[in-house]
């Protein structure tokens, strides 16, 4: 998401995988107790952004600061790292089973 007009694209695909609580996703139950990393949105949270995409995502009157973020970088922000592992490419087909691979991974040269 890198704009409002992208944002505003997706809103009702956001609002259904929000009311379904598949995003933003966490795995684990609440059944189970407190987690301190929890990322799972409030019902307050959840009302809000919900409502504001059925009111029609209103843009404010500001800068989009969505367009101020950075695209992808080929160079490494936090300094070259000690090992760089290359994994060969494999397909994923659409559905079905995929049988367990152990690829062994190569030294890069990065």
């Amino acid at each position: 998401m890198n704009s409002y007009k992208m944002v505003l694209g997706f809103s009702p695909m956001m609002r259904e995988v929000i009311r379904t609580r598949r995003m933003p996703p966490w795995g684990a139950d609440h059944a189970h107790g407190e987690f301190s990393n929890d990322r799972s949105l409030s019902v307050d949270e959840t009302r809000d952004l919900v409502r504001w995409i059925e009111n029609g995502s209103p843009r404010g009157d500001h800068h989009d600061p969505l367009t101020r973020v950075g695209g992808y970088r080929d160079e490494w922000t936090l300094g070259k790292p000690d090992l760089v592992i290359d994994l060969p490419a494999f397909n994923l087909p659409a559905s079905g089973v995929v049988r367990y691979r152990y690829h062994r991974p190569t030294r890069s040269t990065t």
